[in-house]
C-alpha cells in the first residue's frame, strides 16, 4: 500500500534520535545546544530558543533532521489555467487532518483498505489489525515528519523554538501542549493531503485548491505518485512562504 496513508494518532513518545549523522556542526553551535539542554543557558522570557540543526543524535541534540518524505510530491502553482482546465480537479485538505472512522460491525478483509466516508467522498483507510468491529477510531492523515525536536529544559508549551534550515532559511516551531523537557515531537512540512479522484492514475496531474479558496492564485497541481489508486490520499508539499506563486 502506498504511504502515507492514514496514521493512527497518538501522543508523541519520548524517543531517541537514531538517524545517521550526515554532517558536522560547528563546535560553538554544539556547545550552545549542550548548554541549553543542561540548563546552563537561559532561554528568553518569551520562551524562544534558537538551536542548531543536526542530522543525528550527538548526545545533546535538540533538533534532528529526518529528511524529506520520498513518497510526497511538490505542489506546483498553476500558471497555465487553460491547460489546467483539462486536468481533473480534486479536493485537498491542509495537513495534518484528523477524522473519526467507524469500524464496520461485520467482518472485513483486514489485508485490504476499508472504504470510509470522508469529507469529500469515499476514502481508503487501512484499519489496524486489532480494530474492534463496531468501534470508532481517530485517525490522522499527514505526510512523514521532516524534523524531530527534543524539548529543551527551559522551553514550555506554547513557546517557540527557531530552527535554521540547511538552505539558510529559518522556521519557528511552537512546543505542543502537554510536553515536558526531554519529550520529543515531530514537525511536518507544510502540505496538502490530496484525494485521488475516481479516474486518475499514477502519473496524471490533478488540480486542487488551497484551503478551499476560489482565488486563482491558490490553485495548485501535482502528479499522482506511483502506487496510488482512486480514493487514496497523497501529500503535496507546498512552496516555501515568500516564494512567488
Amino acid at each position: 500500500l502506498f504511504s502515507p496513508k492514514l496514521f493512527w494518532a497518538r501522543r508523541p513518545a519520548i524517543l531517541g534520535c537514531a538517524a545517521e549523522r550526515k554532517g558536522a556542526v560547528k563546535e560553538t553551535e554544539m556547545e550552545e545546544a549542550c548548554k541549553a539542554l543542561s540548563g546552563k543557558k537561559e532561554v528568553n522570557d518569551d520562551s524562544e530558543a534558537q538551536v542548531p540543526l543536526v542530522s543525528g543524535d550527538s548526545g545533546c541534540s535538540v533538533v534532528t533532521y529526518l529528511g524529506l518524505d520520498p513518497t510526497s510530491v511538490p505542489a506546483e502553482p498553476v500558471v497555465d489555467f487553460a491547460a489546467a482546465s483539462k486536468e481533473q480537479e480534486t479536493s485537498a485538505m491542509p495537513a495534518p487532518v484528523k477524522m473519526e472512522i467507524a469500524v464496520p460491525t461485520s467482518d472485513w478483509d483486514r489485508s485490504k483498505p476499508f472504504v470510509a466516508h470522508g469529507p469529500s467522498g469515499p476514502i481508503n483507510v487501512q484499519l489496524p489489525q486489532d480494530a474492534v468491529p463496531g468501534s470508532k477510531l481517530i485517525c490522522k492523515l499527514a505526510p512523514k515528519p521532516e524534523y524531530r525536536i527534543r524539548v529543551p529544559p527551559e522551553a514550555r508549551p506554547g513557546g517557540t523554538i527557531r530552527i535554521p534550515k540547511k538552505n539558510g532559511e529559518e522556521i519557528d516551531v511552537v512546543v505542543p501542549p502537554g510536553l515536558q523537557p526531554g519529550d520529543t515531537f515531530d514537525v511536518f512540512p507544510p502540505a496538502l493531503m490530496v484525494r485521488v479522484p475516481d479516474n486518475a492514475k499514477p502519473g496524471d496531474y490533478v488540480v486542487f485548491r488551497k484551503d478551499g479558496s476560489s482565488r486563482k492564485k491558490e490553485l495548485f497541481r501535482a502528479r499522482v505518485p506511483e502506487g496510488c489508486q482512486p480514493w487514496d490520499h497523497f501529500s503535496a508539499i507546498l512552496p516555501p512562504p515568500g516564494r512567488p506563486e
